[in-house]
């Protein structure tokens, strides 16, 4: 008799396997793996309360009545590594150079706890977001950790799944952090003007990733004017006493600036009268 195995994550159902009635937690973890491709070695099950373990005989799982499936919950497992390890794992990474951090991920074998643990994975993407490229696929897909790894550098964004670049809470915590990170956000995110808003927000330069009838919006150009502050674009030697006199050369300095990242000339000149107005109140 072959009993139907409904694998689901907090997310909803992820998979269904037929191992047969008298299999182990390391069989069905295997077929999990070849099914989805996360590592067996990630896996933790849970059917109701109780976590499986290698010990159990899934057959005692087997449902009686007319139900024909076993449901079970999975969940990822980050660790195994001991504090010791972790501790000069993390040193080690400490140690390392941009390029350096994304080859130790690379070379590490796939299979090894060192993946799965979170703090370490963390400290490797803080120094280059795109060692996330190379992270076993269980991790690049778990939405949680990509969670976790946008709020330590946005760029990790690049190298998630497509349906976690259209997630708006991931793409909202990676702007906030990076604001350039937009670029890697879903085309539909990057048409959001309250998310493009907080990006430039963060970063002024992150409207060049908007739409272009983005680029042109009087709100936007506001908040990059603030970002980046209207006395940073007056040369030293106007400002001072002439800082409030009329003065078009000096406005036109500034609004050459904005130009960069709209066409709209008219809109750009009262942006900058508005935020300097602000600036001498």
């Amino acid at each position: 008799m072959s009993v139907e195995f409904r694998i689901s994550g907090p997310g909803g159902f992820v998979c269904s396997v037929q191992p047969g009635v008298c299999t182990t937690l390391a069989e069905l973890q295997a077929l999990v793996a070849s099914t989805t491709g996360v590592h067996a070695r990630g896996q933790r099950y849970y059917h109701g309360a109780t976590e499986l373990d290698h010990r159990m005989d899934l057959a005692t799982l087997v449902p009686l009545g007319e139900q024909e499936h076993v449901d079970l919950l999975l969940l990822r497992r980050y660790t195994e590594v001991t504090p010791e390890d972790r501790a000069a794992h993390l040193q080690e990474i400490g140690n390392l150079n941009y390029t350096e951090v994304k080859e130790w991920v690379r070379d590490t074998p796939p299979d090894s706890d060192v993946l799965y643990d979170q703090e370490i994975l963390l400290a490797v993407l803080r120094k280059n977001a795109s060692a996330l490229c190379f992270m076993p696929p269980e991790i690049q897909g778990d939405r949680d950790f990509i969670l976790a790894a946008v709020r330590a550098n946005g760029f990790a964004l690049k190298c998630a799944p497509d349906q976690l670049k259209a997630d708006r809470n991931l793409a909202l915590a990676a702007v906030r952090q990076n604001g350039l990170s937009l670029s890697y956000v879903s085309p539909e995110l990057k048409a959001d003007r309250s998310l493009v808003l907080e990006a430039v927000r963060q970063n002024r330069f992150a409207l060049r990733y908007a739409p272009e009838e983005l680029q042109m919006h009087p709100e936007l150009l506001r908040a990059i004017a603030a970002e980046a502050g209207a006395a940073h674009f007056v040369p030293k030697r106007a400002r001072g006493s002439a800082w409030g006199s009329p003065d078009a050369g000096r406005m036109s300095r500034m609004a050459h600036k904005f130009l960069h990242y709209a066409k709209d000339c008219e809109c750009l000149c009262g942006v900058i009268r508005s935020t300097t107005r602000s600036l001498l109140l």
